[in-house]
């Protein structure tokens, strides 16, 4: 509805202060009145479904009727029914003249009182009008209801004293219309809805609006332990900047595939086991501390931004984590029992500890930081592949199954230790910086029974470990070309 803001008279009616009826039928009473503070002259628009609220003060017990009934209306207060122009209503009712001006109620006690005047379309070329009375303790006021032909967009600005419904233009309309009711968002999950009524819904509606979670940056602590198998519903906050979830949540998976503004997000010690957050651009941190179910995260192509990841105690089996520049360390990896698969690319990490874990495969690319990279002791580690690490001075592979390794991708490598698997070659002629090589029970490890080291005839012959052991065999560039 439209409310508007000040009330337009048509005509002002002088109190005469030694009248009963204030329109000229005349009777004794004080000069104060027992009414007063009434607007007596109202003029509304055509528009059907107009109300307006008619204030004023009354020092007695008062009653409203219609004008023309005066004459017969009974002198008892507390009479039930009065008659006008041969027609009977209700006192406790509402009153209605010529079918068109409602009014309700029709009394009360003394003190300030509100009746509301409801219209209906005024459809004939001429403005109406009804008169009615206001007594109290034989002191009367009149007061009259004037419906022009126009309608409201040629009414002045009005105050919030009346309405007009949105359709006013069609006769059929059932009256007062309320005020405009925002569209309420449908949530897919019965328990998250419950949780945004219970802290979102501003208005009391009974419904959650777009407005009234639009400014959510995050979620209320009431969420944090949500019974809930999902948080599917997450995408209606479109200014969501962090979630958290704590042990008590039952919620399995979270989807943020969807393009977001989250940046931080917690679920330590939660029973989550899948997180997909592809859609986390602006991520900064993801903290996983002992989300023992935790198997899987899609990260997005691109983290810029991301500094913490910690991943303690998860059940990783797979992590790959790429263009995270800004990420110097990943929390607690070794601690990935279960991983099968870790890939690093453009990540800005210096060093890199995994070792005692199932992982299968390690790749490593692009990563100008990483100095020092330890992988001994994962007895199913069968492929390392390492391709843009200008940084990587350290690494061990000690205790392994790796059957070949390609070390070009690490020109700055220093030590290199490969203790233990079953290498039956090993090229470092791209290596020639490399002082120290460990290759402790590689000829026992490989099928041949020895091991086959090739070198840059430019390079300096690095110190071999075991010494002297005359299974492993060292060739220059040239002698093997």
């Amino acid at each position: 509805m439209k409310i508007l803001n000040t009330i337009f008279f048509v005509c002002f009616m002088s109190l005469l202060g030694c009248t009963d009826v204030r329109d000229n039928d005349a009777s004794n009473t004080d000069s104060q009145g027992k009414i007063t503070d009434i607007t007596v002259d109202i003029t509304l628009p055509r528009n059907a479904g107009v109300r307006y609220k008619l204030t004023f003060t009354a020092y007695e017990r008062w009653k409203i009727y219609p004008y023309e009934a005066k004459s017969t209306y009974s002198d008892l207060f507390g009479g039930d029914k009065i008659r006008i122009l041969n027609s009977d209503y209700n006192m406790t009712d509402e009153a209605s003249v010529a079918g068109w001006c409602t009014v309700s109620p029709l009394k009360g006690g003394a003190g300030r009182a509100e009746v509301m005047l409801t219209l209906t379309a005024n459809e004939s070329q001429a403005k109406r009008e009804a008169k009615f009375v206001v007594e109290a303790a034989g002191d009367k006021v009149i007061f009259t209801v004037v419906q022009t032909t126009v309608d409201k967009s040629q009414m002045p600005e009005y105050d919030d004293k009346y309405e007009i419904p949105d359709n006013p233009d069609n006769p059929d309309d059932p009256g007062t219309e309320k005020p405009p009711v925002k569209p309420h968002i449908s949530f897919d999950d019965p328990e998250f809805a419950r949780l945004c009524l219970l802290c979102y819904d501003a208005d009391g509606d009974g419904g959650i609006s777009e407005d009234e979670i639009a400014g959510v940056t995050s979620l209320d602590e009431a969420f944090s332990g949500i019974k809930a198998g999902s948080l599917s519903d997450l995408h209606l906050f479109p200014s969501l900047r962090s979630l958290t979830l704590t042990a008590s949540s039952t919620v399995r998976s979270i989807d943020l595939g969807y393009d977001n503004k989250i940046e931080r997000v917690c679920v330590s010690g939660s029973g989550v086991e899948y997180m997909d957050l592809s859609g986390c651009g602006g991520i900064t941190e993801i903290e996983c501390a002992n989300a023992s179910s935790l198997g899987r995260i899609v990260f997005p192509e691109y983290m810029p931004a991301l500094s913490v990841l910690e991943l303690e105690n998860t059940a990783m089996e797979e992590l790959s984590v790429i263009n995270a520049p800004a990420l110097e360390s990943i929390g607690h990896i070794g601690t990935l029992k279960n991983i099968r698969s870790l890939s690093l690319d453009n990540v800005g990490i210096e060093s890199l500890t995994l070792s005692g874990t199932s992982v299968e495969t390690v790749a490593i690319s692009r990563m100008p930081r990483l100095k020092d990279t330890d992988l001994s002791g994962n007895s199913g580690l069968t492929v390392v592949t390492i391709t843009d690490a200008g940084a990587l001075s350290t690494l061990s592979v000690a205790s392994c199954s790796i059957p070949r390794i390609d070390l070009a991708g690490a020109p700055a490598l220093v030590s290199l230790c490969c203790d233990h698997n079953p290498l039956r070659s090993l090229d470092i002629s791209a290596n020639k910086k490399i002082e120290t090589l460990s290759a402790v029970g590689v000829p026992d490890a490989n099928e041949a029974g020895k091991l086959t080291i090739y070198m840059a005839f430019d390079s300096d012959t690095p110190v071999i470990i075991p010494e002297d052991d005359e299974r492993i065999v060292i060739k220059t560039k040239t002698e093997w070309r």
